[in-house]
């Protein structure tokens, strides 16, 4: 499944990635403008290594005449699989495929409508950001509802048809109810699911509903407690890796890649010996990073350069 939407600068998100006046022919003019909701000039697909115009994927960003030099001219070009329209997706970067070293920039920094968006040498800086989060096609109800899941011996159509009869719930809600209730029989572990900080502490995982649903907990080990999480995304087949980077109680900062999948659900728990332990009310900050059909998306989005854009935890 090709990846989409829109392209949004990190230094200010009301701008995102922009096709001029819609113009499209080789040539066209990209910049940035003010996001419009669904607007087709702003909505793009990223399909074999190229970023296509969504309304028209014949259209991709394109670095013009394959000048690799700061202040080089990107615009729209008819795509023909050239080198000059290959870009890598790495974290809030996008970098050119053929030279990584080469990124898509924001000239100067100039966030209003119609700043050019051009190719410049990655120097770390904000002007090279973008969100790109890449939407996958949103998750259906067909995805994940499994009407004759066992949820503690009823049927998951069961136990969602009593919630709308006694609780007085609408069907959509009932059927995410059940999903919160029984997790594991939906492929997740979700609240309340599994053992929590310890026996009789009658305190289940933290879940967390995002990009990559996860939950946190506290496990007790012969080292002490430790975190752990578990994320289950939801389109596993399209994951090949999940990397989770934390910290835990302003320590040092900790990284771990997880490649192997245990029931589509990928779990890591803070290493013993000299690692750091989480005891009951110990402060973690942390981000996921992800490998999606090849590409590395970042949950949240611009977490890696942006501490403050990193989600926080309290262990219960």
């Amino acid at each position: 499944m090709a990846l989409g939407g829109e392209l949004i600068t990190i230094g200010d998100g009301r701008f995102c990635i922009n096709l001029h006046c819609m113009d499209t022919q080789d040539g066209g003019v990209i910049n940035v403008w003010t996001k419009s909701e669904r607007a087709d000039a702003q909505q793009w697909i990223y399909e074999d290594g190229a970023i296509k115009l969504a309304a028209d994927k014949k259209f991709c960003l394109n670095l013009h005449c394959g000048k690799k030099e700061n202040g080089a001219t990107v615009n729209l070009w008819t795509y023909k699989g050239d080198p000059s329209q290959k870009w890598d997706i790495c974290g809030d970067r996008i970098k050119y495929h053929d030279d990584n070293k080469w990124v898509l920039n924001l000239h100067c920094m100039k966030l209003e409508d119609g700043g050019e968006v051009n190719l410049w040498e990655d120097n770390g800086g904000e002007s090279q950001g973008w969100a790109t989060a890449w939407s996958q096609k949103e998750s259906t109800e067909e995805d994940w509802w499994k009407p004759d899941a066992d949820c503690d011996g009823a049927k998951a159509e069961e136990r969602a048809k009593w919630l709308v009869d006694n609780k007085g719930m609408s069907m959509d809600d009932a059927k995410k109810q059940v999903r919160e209730e029984f997790p594991s029989a939906f492929g997740a572990t979700g609240k309340g699911a599994g053992k929590g900080y310890g026996p009789g502490q009658g305190q289940g995982p933290h879940y967390v509903d995002c990009k990559f649903p996860h939950t946190l907990s506290v496990e007790e080990t012969g080292d002490g407690p430790k975190l752990k999480f578990v994320v289950t995304p939801r389109n596993p087949e399209q994951v090949s890796l999940m990397a989770f980077h934390y910290v835990i109680n302003d320590g040092a900062s900790m990284n771990f890649d997880v490649t192997n999948a245990e029931n589509n659900s990928y779990v890591h728990q803070t290493p013993g010996g000299s690692y750091p332990t989480c005891p009951r009310g110990a402060k973690v900050s942390y981000w996921l990073c992800g490998k999606v059909n090849g590409l590395l998306d970042e949950e949240p989005a611009g977490a890696c350069p942006h501490p403050d854009r990193r989600l926080y935890w309290t262990a219960a």
